[in-house]
């Protein structure tokens, strides 16, 4: 709006001192000069993205200033047009070249206020030294002007770049979301293995000589009726010792023992109990003591589970060696049986066959190694070392 106004005032300006001819030639230039203000304004980008175009245009309308100066009788108000483009050098040029152009009006003004002055018989002319004063005068308005719009761009530039910030800050949260629905999902998913494995360890166990009970209990009944009692008296305490076990997993599956004693009595503890209920014959070498983080024992503790249920599922033998070396770094726990053992390469994970890929799971969890060394006939060493 304040360009519009500079340019209207000027056009009155004109319109009351020029008469005959020299006020149509004037009236003309700041015609032509207007129409290329208005379509500045309408069309800057037009203008921005090419220098080129940038150039014409200031040159333009900066030759039409200088024509209207040098319209006789020299009059000193036509050099404020410099003023709106002083504003559009620097916005169409940048500060460092915008300034170097609004520097190039500094000699029109000169000779303007100054040489006319001596040279030519001016109307309402000034002396040299007000002229010079008014050579300084326009020239700081033309940097003050200059100085706005590289104000007014450099706070454009920092509001574009903020927006863009802030869509990109949405674009990251909506990504943390995303990647937090993501874990939130893959914990759900590690806690399920982590439940099947624990049921897998203990109940399944359980269950499974439950079943072999029922199966005796129901091979007695035609052959020996007295000993079916006993049976049944060994699937109630595998019942309750099931329970037992559920009651464990839900009070975060942590055998007391663990928490209390340490790895190696509850393994004792394990091993009793299994020696009752399987008729499981086992030896238990502890080398040195460890102190470890309880989520490491209760892993270890189930690793032994493991590899003993298998021992008295599949190795074909009720003898079964657990040696602990927790004082020579570094410590590892071993499970060995001389049954029937199995060729490594043979042996794959099924469906419904977790045991060793538990075990393995396990161990990653715990930043342990897991060894499996077997060979037909001969026996399986589980073995689970400390990295």
């Amino acid at each position: 709006m304040a360009v519009y106004l500079i340019l209207v005032s000027i056009i009155i300006r004109a319109l009351v001192t020029f008469g005959g001819q020299p006020r149509l030639q004037v009236l003309a230039i700041l015609a032509a000069y207007g129409v290329l203000l208005v379509a500045y304004q309408q069309r800057r980008a037009w203008f921005t993205v090419d220098r080129r175009r940038a150039v014409i245009y200031l040159g333009v309308q900066s030759l039409s200033v200088i024509g209207l100066i040098l319209i006789p009788p020299h009059y000193d108000y036509f050099p404020l047009l410099f003023i709106p483009l002083s504003l559009s050098a620097v916005e169409l040029l940048g500060r460092r070249f915008g300034f170097l152009w609004i520097t190039a009006y500094v000699p029109v003004m000169l000779w303007q206020y100054v040489f006319a002055t001596l040279i030519f018989d001016q109307i309402n002319a000034v002396d040299w030294s007000t002229g010079l004063a008014m050579t300084l005068l326009y020239t700081g308005f033309g940097f003050l002007v200059g100085q706005i719009a590289h104000v007014r761009q450099q706070a454009q530039i920092t509001q574009q770049h903020n927006q863009q910030m802030l869509i990109e800050l949405r674009a990251a949260h909506r990504r943390l979301q995303d990647r937090a629905a993501q874990l939130e999902e893959l914990a759900m998913m590690q806690e399920r293995g982590r439940l099947a494995r624990e049921l897998h360890d203990s109940v399944t166990q359980t269950v499974f000589s439950m079943t072999l009970a029922v199966q005796a209990a129901q091979l007695l009944l035609s052959k020996d009726a007295s000993q079916v009692v006993v049976q049944l008296a060994r699937v109630l305490e595998l019942a309750r010792n099931a329970s037992r076990e559920i009651q464990a997993i839900v009070k975060q599956l942590r055998p007391a023992s663990i928490g209390v004693e340490g790895l190696a009595s509850a393994l004792r503890s394990y091993l009793a109990e299994r020696q009752v209920r399987d008729g499981l014959i086992t030896q238990l070498e502890v080398k040195g003591e460890a102190i470890w983080p309880e989520h490491v024992t209760l892993g270890l503790y189930r690793i032994v589970q493991e590899a003993v249920h298998n021992v008295i599922k599949h190795a074909g033998t009720r003898e079964v060696t657990i040696k602990l070396n927790l004082c020579d770094p570094p410590a590892c726990v071993e499970v060995i049986d001389h049954g029937t053992g199995f060729v490594m390469n043979e042996i794959a994970p099924r469906r419904g066959h977790m045991g060793l890929a538990s075990m393995a799971e396990r161990a990653r969890e715990l930043g342990w190694i897991l060894t499996i060394d077997s060979v037909p006939g001969q026996g399986t060493c589980v073995k689970v070392q400390e990295r």
